[in-house]
């Protein structure tokens, strides 16, 4: 079962209100295992926020961000023992990953997910 741990503060982190929150709810929902795996590029967007999968970490962790403008306001790293998965490790793994987002949205630390 993968798990989520806070690493610390975001590098860079911005201030989130309620409304902001909400919507990066909304765009997390959004988030499927193929998606953290598929490499860089935007995962979702609305008209003021995205989810970015920066690509791989030099670990092969995937590494995702929810950005407003320049800002990033939820910061996710996803190990690379979680990749290749299939079924329910990978429903599993996708589903730590979008509590984790919402958790860096809410807290502004970043999370790691480990399998």
């Amino acid at each position: 079962m993968p798990n989520a741990n806070a690493s610390g503060p975001i590098k860079n982190g911005s201030l989130t209100n309620s409304k902001m929150r909400k919507e990066a709810a909304e765009l997390i929902g959004q988030v499927d295992y193929a998606g953290i795996w598929r490499g860089a590029g935007t995962i979702a967007k609305s008209d003021t926020m995205r989810i970015d999968n920066q690509g791989k970490t030099s670990g092969g962790a995937a590494n995702l961000q929810i950005q407003v403008g320049s800002g990033t306001i939820a910061h996710v790293q996803v190990s690379a023992a979680c990749d290749g998965l299939s079924g329910g490790q990978a429903d599993a793994v996708a589903n730590t990953t979008r509590q984790a987002l919402q958790d860096s949205v809410n807290s502004g630390n970043r999370y790691d997910v480990t399998c």
